[in-house]
């Protein structure tokens, strides 16, 4: 038959590529290329869409940072995440949906249970923050959705979204810093803070400001109003992708239909099951890819099927 071949003996491996390294058999580049067209510029690191409001947000907070150089070359956008880490770590009686899956929540916890005075550094951070932390990793997906450009710059629909989220968290005038506002006056504060952990290399809020409520409450990740939800889901239904915008419509009926008990197998033999022959296709070529399936739920995360559980049905 013309392009098969028989199995044939390889060269030995070297002992790098050991049956315990993560990818034993090299099969990474054609799961990556698979996951590209099912859930393009989706990753399985990403499980909480309301990433992208922060995203939007962190641009238009530091927005007049571009020359402003930190001792240790600490970007803008990671002091930015130093704040908000610290923010959700500090309250403690936010519900569980309210921080899972946030990057470096654990290292921040750690670090104010040995002394709620400390604060938020590079050092105390994550390992490679500009991949790892949630600008990193989410920023894949903003920038084809132009929420922000390869700059992590605004751009018209990033400004369209933190417009939405002042409005439904109660922070009008926070896009334009209008003075007299609610949300001017947090803007103005946040910038200080973040402008104040680039020039000290740590955040400088003292631990009992009121920053870290109002923070929290900004940008806790269950905490997006209907029209936020609405809108992010829009822009990932795009009709541009068609097989995309299949499997999100699929998997939601799927969770609704299971519930609680949906499983990452059960989701993908239920979706190739339904599917048109195009995403069928695919979704059986690919059981586990680093692109995961995902849905937009009440609570605000785009999920893989594996975290499904973790939050109701809407």
């Amino acid at each position: 038959m013309s392009g098969v071949s028989l199995p044939f003996l390889t060269d030995r491996d070297p002992d790098d590529a050991r049956e315990g390294s993560l990818d034993p058999m090299g099969l990474a580049p054609i799961a990556d290329q698979v996951a590209e067209i099912i859930a393009p510029s989706v990753t399985a690191r990403m499980s909480r869409i309301r990433f992208l409001t922060a995203i939007a947000v962190c641009a238009a907070v530091t927005d007049s940072f571009e020359d402003l150089i930190a001792a240790d070359a600490t970007p803008p956008y990671i002091a930015f995440e130093w704040v908000v880490v610290e923010a959700l770590a500090r309250r403690r009686v936010l519900p569980q949906t309210a921080t899972l899956a946030v990057p470096g929540i654990g290292k921040a916890r750690a670090l104010l249970t040995l002394s709620p005075k400390r604060h938020m550094n590079a050092s105390g951070y994550l390992k490679g923050p500009r991949v790892f932390g949630f600008n990193g990793v989410y920023k894949r997906l903003a920038r084809p959705l132009e929420i922000v450009n390869s700059e992590l710059t605004l751009l018209e629909r990033g400004d369209q979204l933190v417009r939405i989220w002042e409005r439904e968290v109660g922070l009008e005038g926070f896009s334009d810093k209008r003075p007299g506002t609610t949300g001017g006056r947090f803007a103005q504060t946040l910038a200080r803070e973040v402008r104040a952990a680039l020039l000290t290399g740590h955040v400088a809020a003292p631990p009992r400001s009121r920053l870290w409520g109002q923070l929290a409450a900004a940008f806790r990740l269950d905490g997006a109003g209907a029209k936020e939800r609405e809108q992010l889901r829009l822009w990932m239904l795009d009709a541009a992708e068609p097989v995309r915008r299949e499997l999100i419509e699929r998997l939601d009926a799927e969770r609704r239909r299971a519930g609680a008990d949906l499983s990452e197998a059960g989701a993908l033999r239920s979706i190739a099951a339904a599917a048109s022959h195009r995403s069928g296709c695919r979704s059986r070529r690919s059981t586990r890819t680093r692109g995961s399936p995902f849905c937009l739920t009440r609570g605000s995360r785009l999920c893989s099927s594996r975290a499904l559980p973790t939050e109701p049905p809407p």
